[in-house]
C-alpha cells in the first residue's frame, strides 16, 4: 500500500493575522512593486495579493515578505512572473457562451443602430487577447451580415501583464482555447498556423484589434467607449476601488453605450443609478 502523501505546507503568510513586522515588510513590498512596474496593489483586496504573492513565495522556497523584495531588486525578470501570477490569466474564446449570445442579439446590433463613424470596444484584463477577438468576431459577423464593412469597429484589450499582451499580439492559440467557440467562427476567422495545433487570427480582423498596458485601478483609457467589457476583474478589488472603477465607466461610456461585468460581479455605489439593466442575470447594462 502507498505511503500516503505529506501535506501541502501553506502558503507562506498567504492567510491569517499578521504580525506587526510582517504587515510592515507587506506595505514596503508593494510600495516596491508599485515603483517598478505602475501596479497600484492597494485596490486589491489584501487576501487576494497575500494569496497570489504566496504563489511566488513558495515557488522560491521563501518565507518572508522582506526575503521577496529582495529576490525582486535581485532578479528584475520576477516582476513579470509576479503580474502574471496576480492576472492569473485564464480566458478562452466565447466563455460564458449566453453572454455573448446577449451581445450578439442585443448589444451589437444596438451600437450599429447609434450610427458612430466607428463603434469603440474595449475588453479589460484582456489576458492572452481571447475575449478581445471574441469581441472583434462578434462585430465582424453583424457588419458582414449588414454590408458596412470592418472598418467600422476597433477592438482594444488592455491588462497589466506584458507577456500575456505580447501573446495576444501574436494572435495564436492552441485548439484547447477554441472548444467553446461555434465552428463557423473559427473556420472564418483563425486559419491554421502552421503548428500542430494551433491557429491564428486572420489578418483582416487581427487589424481590427490592438494591445495596450494598463491597469484600470489607475486609468481609463482614452475615450470615446460604446462598449465596455469587464469581466471578472472587479471581484479582485476593494469595494472603495471597484465603486470609483464603476464610476470611471460611467463617464468614460458615451450616452447609449454598453457595460458587461462577469456573472459574480454586480454594480456598487453611485453606478447603480447611472446604468440601466438590458440582462440583469448575463450582468449587461446601458449608460442612457
Amino acid at each position: 500500500m502507498p505511503e500516503p502523501r505529506p501535506p501541502v505546507p501553506p502558503l507562506p503568510l498567504a492567510t491569517g493575522e499578521l504580525s506587526p513586522r510582517d504587515a510592515r515588510e507587506l506595505d514596503a513590498l508593494l510600495a516596491q512593486i508599485r515603483a517598478v512596474t505602475g501596479l497600484e496593489g492597494s485596490g486589491y483586496k489584501e487576501r487576494y495579493l497575500r494569496r497570489r504573492l504566496g504563489v511566488r513565495m513558495r515557488r522560491l522556497g521563501l518565507e518572508r515578505y522582506g526575503a521577496y523584495a529582495e529576490r525582486l531588486r535581485q532578479d528584475e525578470d520576477e516582476y513579470a512572473r509576479l503580474l502574471d501570477a496576480i492576472a492569473i490569466n485564464v480566458s478562452r474564446f466565447y466563455r460564458n457562451g449566453s453572454v455573448w449570445t446577449t451581445m450578439r442579439d442585443r448589444v451589437v446590433p444596438g451600437l450599429f443602430a447609434l450610427d458612430l463613424p466607428r463603434i469603440q470596444v474595449w475588453s479589460a484584463g484582456s489576458a492572452s487577447g481571447e475575449e478581445a477577438y471574441t469581441l472583434a468576431m462578434v462585430l465582424a459577423e453583424h457588419a458582414r451580415s449588414t454590408g458596412v464593412g470592418l472598418g467600422r469597429f476597433e477592438v482594444l484589450g488592455t491588462d497589466i501583464d506584458a507577456g500575456a499582451l505580447e501573446r495576444a499580439r501574436l494572435g495564436t492559440y492552441d485548439e484547447a482555447a477554441l472548444q467553446e467557440l461555434p465552428a463557423e467562427l473559427a473556420e472564418r476567422w483563425l486559419e491554421p498556423d502552421g503548428g500542430e495545433g494551433k491557429r491564428t487570427i486572420r489578418p483582416e480582423l487581427r487589424r481590427r484589434v490592438r494591445f495596450q498596458a494598463l491597469d484600470l485601478t489607475v486609468a481609463m483609457p482614452e475615450g470615446p467607449v460604446h462598449l465596455a467589457v469587464c469581466r471578472n476583474v472587479l471581484i479582485y478589488l476593494e469595494r472603495s476601488v471597484q465603486e470609483r472603477v464603476l464610476q470611471g465607466l460611467a463617464e468614460l461610456l458615451d450616452p447609449g453605450g454598453y457595460l458587461v461585468l462577469g456573472k459574480a460581479e454586480m454594480l456598487v455605489g453611485p453606478a447603480r443609478d447611472v446604468f440601466r439593466p438590458i440582462a440583469t442575470r448575463e450582468r449587461v447594462y446601458q449608460r442612457p
